[in-house]
């Protein structure tokens, strides 16, 4: 068990003995402190840059790559409100030497490969939010990245399965401002074929029950009774198609089921 202990001595001054190392700590003068030693939030800080920095010494050591420099920048936002914690954390690591290498795997091509780079910007991620919830309301397929995925990667690559719902831009996948642009112009071509006509017809939904994921609990059958009722103990469907007036109940019905045994597309 890790022990760090931490004595007071003065005013907003502390002394934490850490591995047989004194520390010094104080706060900004403006709360009472005599700039004795460094902010404990600053020194948060300073341990997540050096705790890192020594993984990646040890990895730099395992590939037998010294650098001329090294070092870690930890650069953080700070909440407003008290207790003011960090709620971004952003390190930047700069390396400096002759002969260092990036290793990479080409997804593509199923490959290693390496550079000498003079620059390595490593881009923050694109994570997908909300669209698996999205998708569950307007019944439109994610995959497992949680991007939304087209009807057809080459025949409707801007359809959704869902008639008269187009797709663009990031929400299909991370991509550069000028494939979004074309995307966005060929959504809107598309949306507007739809819209020029003077009377849409929609077909109804269907609605299907997994049997081997039904648990009979009757939930379903008792919200909607005309849709779904109980044989042997499990739910199944009595309606080939959906009427339109009834999709939002079954809807409901099917955000209901415990175990998400019911689809509607």
């Amino acid at each position: 068990m890790a022990k760090v202990e931490t004595q007071w001595t003065s005013e907003m001054s502390f002394d934490s003995t850490v591995n047989n190392h004194r520390i010094v700590m104080d706060s900004d003068p403006a709360f009472g402190g005599k700039e004795k030693g460094p902010r404990p939030k600053m020194l948060v800080l300073s341990a997540l840059g050096g705790c890192t920095g020594m993984d990646v010494v040890s990895i730099l050591n395992k590939m037998r790559v010294t650098p001329d420099s090294f070092r870690v920048i930890a650069e953080a936002d700070i909440a407003d409100e008290h207790p003011k914690v960090f709620t971004k954390i952003h390190l930047t690591y700069e390396f400096k030497g002759k002969n260092l290498f990036l290793g990479y795997y080409d997804p593509v091509l199923s490959m290693q490969g390496e550079l000498n780079p003079d620059l390595v910007v490593l881009s923050t991620p694109v994570i997908p939010e909300g669209n698996k919830e999205l998708g569950q309301s307007l019944r439109l397929p994610v995959t497992k990245d949680g991007f939304f995925m087209e009807a057809h990667l080459k025949l409707r690559p801007l359809d959704f399965a869902t008639e008269g719902v187009f797709l663009c831009g990031m929400a299909h996948y991370p991509k550069f401002i000028s494939e979004t642009i074309s995307q966005a112009n060929g959504a809107a071509v598309r949306a507007a074929t739809v819209l020029s006509r003077d009377t849409v017809v929609s077909s109804g939904a269907i609605a299907e029950v997994q049997e081997d994921e039904c648990i009979g609990c009757g939930l379903c059958a008792n919200m909607v009774p005309d849709l779904f009722e109980m044989q042997d103990d499990k739910a199944v469907v009595i309606v080939d198609v959906v009427p339109a007036e009834r999709e939002d109940a079954a809807m409901e019905a099917k955000d209901s089921c415990p175990v998400e045994a019911i689809s509607i597309s």
